[in-house]
């Protein structure tokens, strides 16, 4: 509904916020299964609530590889944002599963984050093994020529 907040064009402006330009989403959004794009205008003014009708699928699928979403979290969004408010525990319903499906979206992408510093973490954790048993591998072969000298001394 024009002029009102919304979920989807509230994903928009966060990415808008977080300095990727309309521009930058529209270069980006590309239905990898249709190759439909959306315009960096019509990105603006989803936005600014200024649209007058919910996007067709590849769209939708377009600004969800924008974003780097699931093509059902923005679908639900759309629906969201665009469809008629008529039965407000349906609405509720929706609004709930696209909180819990963006909330596990962040538990995910939280995980991959994870995995990627512990696996930073063992291979710091290997070259420093690598280290001290080089080290140890030099002071070994520094000890017998120590006690050779120490023979003829």
């Amino acid at each position: 509904m024009p002029g009102q907040t919304t979920p989807l064009s509230d994903m928009l402006k966060d990415a808008s916020r977080r300095g990727q330009s309309y521009d930058t989403l529209a270069a980006r959004a590309v239905d990898p299964a249709t190759g439909a794009t959306i315009s960096s205008s019509q990105l603006h003014n989803i936005a600014l609530g200024k649209a007058e009708r919910m996007p067709p699928d590849g769209q939708l699928a377009a600004i969800a590889a924008a974003l780097g979403l699931d093509y059902e979290i923005i679908r639900r969004a759309a629906f969201l944002q665009y469809a008629p408010p008529r039965n407000e525990h349906l609405r509720a319903v929706e609004e709930q599963t696209l909180a819990h499906m963006l909330i596990d979206g962040v538990d995910a992408v939280a995980e991959i984050v994870a995995r990627a510093y512990r696996r930073k973490d063992d291979e710091r954790a290997a070259a420093a093994t690598a280290d001290v048993d080089a080290t140890v591998e030099e002071a070994d072969s520094e000890v017998p020529r120590l006690g050779s000298r120490r023979k003829s001394a």
